[in-house]
């Protein structure tokens, strides 16, 4: 039950006690939002009085004298102030006074600020203003349905004076967060909802797998149908020229408002034109923006909202970094503070990428391959990348390295092009196969991390524009104590340190590069960098052996995220989204 629906509840039980009785302004007749929480209860029980806040508390003990149990209304605390005589000098004084008790409840209400600011005189609570006045007289804030439940039910079992504190700004808070399945969608039907919302996933549990009837039968309720994107939404619409998402669930879309839709992308981001793209299609087919979510790992989504004023509702995932930061800590945690370091460099790459095989080349041209703890763990797929005479074509280099770049590194490209499967000096376990999955948590436990000073960090994106996703890879450096160098997207560091906070060494690495659009030429100072830090070994060695404080703050930020609620509290939002 709702908020409200539990007041109700609650009110029409008091009611069905004979010695019960009910006083207040617009009870009988519909004013004020305790007045909507009478519906069942007997009017003939009802007392409705004026505007006369002192002389109805007056006539509340007045009642409660002759033995009846009184609910007394007082909608604001505000409108409290103008009872405070009778209540403290009367009330509150009876049981001194008298040796006897007298049951009376008072409801009232703290004024919502939201959506609308209702003014100073309607919006105070006074609650521990009158905790202090009123020795005899316990006060309940009532936050939750169970605060509500329990005080209430304490209040009718035990005859004394009560003030119950309640939000009406609660009133229409749902608690169930209602999904709409489609089982001939192997992306959204009822078992992938049940794997996406469970405690390896976004751990969700007050959630209802609904049918279609139910949309129209509970208009004041919202339903969502989730489709778990496991590609790129963007690419897709414009491919097939749709959504991912049935016929029947668009005419649902049409006809009911109450009905929304997201498009979930767990811990991918997309590209940067996914909105745009999105707002083109839901005008083709007629579906207002408000109705449609897009999730996924793009920092910079609100930004990309904002500026072309759509309605469409985002949101950005951190599922990413909680999932990679608990494994890091559940597998890693009190690893010993290594000074002495095998290499200066670590460079680490997964899938196959440009910019990762730019860095990797680069490195091979400055005589710093064997400086670097380095992988290429899905160097086969080259050979799709080759000429006819075996080399490396190296103009698929072009969107991260400009002509003269590639020109000068084309010798050191083609010493990669007969890697099949290269692991780091210290990967002396089963990582990784194209076939199967990053084996994470065993690379966490064997902190290959600890063998070098300078993480280069080859995020996943590098050229697209419009585009900031932070993945477990910026993360992994402020974990284990590294100097972080990150070759990512613009203004990729920049965020990062807004968000968590990060100390970059700042002081010893130059990362103007991060602001840098051109991929190209942020390429170039990127690798301008690595070559200067290079030449600096002692200074760097220095610098790691001072900084042991700075790691650990550093770790801590990470370590903090284990804990992270962002996804949680999105979902929950959803549950009364308007």
């Amino acid at each position: 039950m709702t908020y409200k629906e539990t007041l109700s509840q609650i009110m029409t039980d008091l009611s069905n006690d004979d010695n019960t009785v009910f006083i207040g302004q617009q009870i009988v007749y519909r004013g004020n939002p305790m007045s909507t929480t009478l519906d069942d209860v007997p009017k003939e029980k009802m007392i409705e009085v004026p505007v006369m806040e002192e002389t109805q508390m007056g006539m509340s003990l007045g009642l409660a004298m002759t033995g009846k149990r009184v609910v007394t209304f007082y909608p604001r605390w505000d409108f409290l102030i103008s009872a405070t005589n009778q209540l403290v000098n009367h009330v509150d004084k009876y049981e001194l006074m008298t040796g006897e008790k007298v049951h009376i409840i008072i409801r009232v209400g703290k004024g919502s600020e939201t959506p609308l600011d209702p003014g100073h005189q309607h919006k105070a609570n006074y609650l521990e203003e009158f905790k202090s006045m009123c020795k005899n007289v316990k006060i309940f804030d009532c936050k939750t349905i169970d605060d509500l439940k329990l005080n209430y039910q304490f209040a009718k079992d035990n005859v004394g004076v009560y003030i119950i504190n309640e939000y009406p700004e609660l009133y229409y808070n749902k608690t169930t967060l209602n999904i709409i399945p489609d089982e001939s969608n192997t992306n959204s039907n009822a078992y992938m909802i049940e794997d996406l919302m469970g405690s390896g996933w976004y751990e969700i549990e007050n959630y209802k797998i609904c049918n279609f009837d139910e949309i129209s039968e509970r208009k004041d309720e919202n339903f969502y149908h989730i489709v778990h994107v496991n590609y790129t939404l963007s690419k897709y619409i414009l491919e097939n020229k749709k959504l991912p998402i049935s016929e029947e669930i668009i005419s649902l879309l049409k006809k009911h408002q109450n009905l929304k839709v997201i498009f979930l992308t767990e811990h991918e981001c997309d590209f940067g034109y996914v909105i745009k793209i999105m707002v083109h299609i839901l005008q083709m087919i007629g579906i207002p923006e408000k109705q449609v979510f897009i999730i996924n790992g793009n920092q910079l989504l609100p930004q990309l909202k904002n500026e072309i004023n759509s309605e469409i509702n985002i949101h950005v995932s951190n599922r990413l970094q909680l999932v990679i930061t608990r494994n890091i800590v559940n597998f890693c945690d009190g690893y010993p503070f290594k000074i002495e370091k095998e290499k200066p460099f670590m460079c680490y790459n997964r899938n196959l990428t440009m910019h990762r095989l730019g860095i990797l080349t680069a490195l091979k041209h400055h005589n710093l391959l064997d400086d670097t703890d380095w992988s290429f763990l899905r160097g086969n797929r080259l050979a799709d990348m080759k000429l006819e005479n075996g080399d490396i074509d190296p103009n698929i280099l072009r969107y991260v390295f400009d002509q003269d770049l590639i020109n000068e590194t084309q010798n050191s490209l083609n010493f990669f092009k007969n890697i099949n499967i290269k692991k780091s000096d210290f990967e002396n376990y089963d990582i990784d196969t194209p076939d199967k999955g990053q084996d994470w948590n065993t690379m966490f436990e064997n902190n290959p991390y600890k063998h070098s000073y300078i993480n280069i960090v080859n995020e996943s994106q590098f050229e697209m524009d419009n585009l900031i996703h932070i993945t477990e890879k910026t993360l992994i450096p402020f974990y284990y104590s590294q100097f972080p160098l990150i070759v990512a997207t613009h203004q990729h560091i920049k965020k990062t340190k807004e968000l968590y906070g990060f100390d970059f060494f700042e002081d010893f690495f130059d990362l103007s590069y991060d602001n840098e659009p051109n991929p190209q030429k942020r390429m170039r100072m990127i690798i301008d960098e690595i070559v200067r830090v290079s030449k600096q070994k002692d200074r760097l060695e220095g610098l790691y052996r001072s900084s042991k404080k700075r790691f650990k703050y550093n770790k801590e930020i990470v370590t903090s995220l284990y804990d992270d609620k962002t996804d949680y509290n999105f979902f929950q939002s959803l549950i009364n989204f308007q």
